[in-house]
């Protein structure tokens, strides 16, 4: 148990000093790199969640696209002589 805790602690230290660098580098509090932190991660979240349900409405709706195609070719091969 002692050697997890070991390495838990040293995972943190670079994060940590990271973190101090960027609010130094930045001129910036605490407070606001955590709230822009925060905003990046939620906008990552809600874009995933959005990807995800673009693929199942594309995937939901392929068959109907392809009817949909298959109608149209005669149009599409009139239109084109």
């Amino acid at each position: 148990m002692e050697r997890t805790d070991r390495v838990h602690a040293t995972s943190l230290v670079p994060a940590f000093l990271y973190f101090l660098l960027m609010v130094r580098e930045r001129h910036i509090t605490t407070s606001v790199f955590v709230r822009e932190a925060m905003e990046r991660y939620l906008r990552s979240i809600k874009r995933k969640r959005l990807e995800r349900e673009l693929k199942e409405g594309y995937s939901a709706n392929a068959g109907i696209s392809e009817q949909i195609h298959k109608e149209f070719e005669s149009v599409d091969a009139e239109q084109a002589e």
